[in-house]
């Protein structure tokens, strides 16, 4: 049985391609990949709106698209691509995952999962901050 943990991407902030850990640059993804990293897990991936799953040294091309504002089928179909793209990375029965996001990316996905946990589900992103930082500061 593996650890995944799973990060929101957010809105990149470059103008270039660059490898997808180095694309998003907010203070909530910085932390969550922080965090992610301090629980040594087997596999860290990169959750996102245009890409679907992506792994930290993808690269990518800047964008700006975000699963809040997709209407309710295009998030469906968004959650069955990662799905699918996930199942092909990691065991969805047996494997653990953890979801470093917000409602919209978990909500559509931990149907598809045995074993999950949801730490910042229904923090507002003040709350996913300081979360973060206390866990990271134990």
């Amino acid at each position: 049985m593996k650890t995944v943990v799973l990060i929101a991407g957010g809105k990149t902030n470059n103008d270039a391609s660059d490898a997808a850990e180095h694309m998003y640059r907010g203070d909530l993804f910085k932390l969550s990949l922080d965090y992610a990293r301090s629980l040594s897990p087997n596999a860290i991936f990169i959750l996102s709106a245009k890409y679907g799953v992506l792994g930290l040294r993808d690269e990518i091309e800047a964008y700006d698209k975000s699963l809040k504002y997709m209407a309710l089928a295009d998030r469906r179909d968004w959650a069955l691509r990662v799905k699918n793209r996930l199942d092909g990375l990691a065991s969805l029965s047996e494997d653990t995952f953890v979801f470093l996001t917000g409602q919209v990316c978990g909500q559509y996905l931990t149907q598809y999962m045995t074993r999950y946990d949801c730490p910042l589900m229904g923090l507002q992103y003040g709350q996913q901050l300081t979360w973060l930082k206390a866990k990271l500061s134990e």
